[in-house]
């Protein structure tokens, strides 16, 4: 994961940078982005991405909230 405002970047599973970034704030999240080591198909494009952007990456958040698997995460309503 690469945060455009100049920190380090956090290396891991994807999992893992879905769940570092759901701990973000808002104004951090906004600048996430996460590099994938493989491009993925997008619906739309005529070429793959290699990068997952913050509205992407918290989707993969909310979908993760929903099945449980973002523990100190706190689920709203």
């Amino acid at each position: 994961m690469i945060d455009l405002d100049g920190t380090a970047p956090f290396l891991g599973t994807l999992r893992d940078c879905v769940r570092h970034f759901a701990a973000f704030k808002p104004v951090v999240q906004a600048d996430a982005r996460v590099l994938l080591t493989k491009p993925v198909f997008r619906v739309g494009r005529k070429t793959r991405v290699w990068v997952l952007n913050p509205d992407e990456l918290a989707g993969l958040a909310r979908a993760m909230m929903a099945d449980g698997d973002l523990p100190g995460v706190r689920r709203s309503g």
